[in-house]
């Protein structure tokens, strides 16, 4: 995830390396699959991970509209989540919490930063970086490994 385009990207793979790495799993050991924030796009590589890694327990996406389209995934495989396969996506849009299973997620903190951005723009000067913090949202889409 260091060659991600997106620095957003590049920060979401570090936090999630770092949570990661204080469980002992290091990032570099998974396999990662870069897609399009698109749900047919998503799904069709999470069906490619299922199939070449049949002993996945979870899927981190980094965005919802991914990891929804892991979970639509999971289904066509005949798994069950989160029986089967744990799946956490990311930004807690309004289908995270009706999906069936509802999704676990992070939330940004600040639900603006688009208004941000664009206040930042508006003021004019040099670009700034600001770190907005995120928190987790946990529903019926993650359960202990099996």
């Amino acid at each position: 995830m260091r060659s991600a385009e997106y620095r957003t990207e590049r920060e979401r793979a570090a936090g999630y390396s770092a949570a990661l790495a204080e469980h002992g799993i290091e990032l570099d050991q998974l396999p990662i699959m870069e897609s399009l924030n698109e749900r047919q796009a998503g799904a069709s590589h999470a069906r490619e991970l299922l199939a070449a890694r049949p002993e996945t327990t979870a899927i981190i996406a980094m965005s919802d509209v991914l990891a929804l389209a892991a979970i639509d995934a999971a289904r066509a495989r005949g798994l069950r989540v989160p029986q089967d396969l744990s799946v956490v996506g990311f930004d807690d849009i309004p289908d995270a919490a009706t999906a069936d299973p509802p999704l676990t997620t992070n939330r940004p903190a600040d639900r603006r930063k688009g208004s941000h951005r664009g206040e930042a723009h508006l003021r004019g000067g040099s670009p700034r970086t600001e770190t907005l913090g995120v928190k987790l949202v946990e529903r019926a889409s993650t359960a202990r490994p099996r």
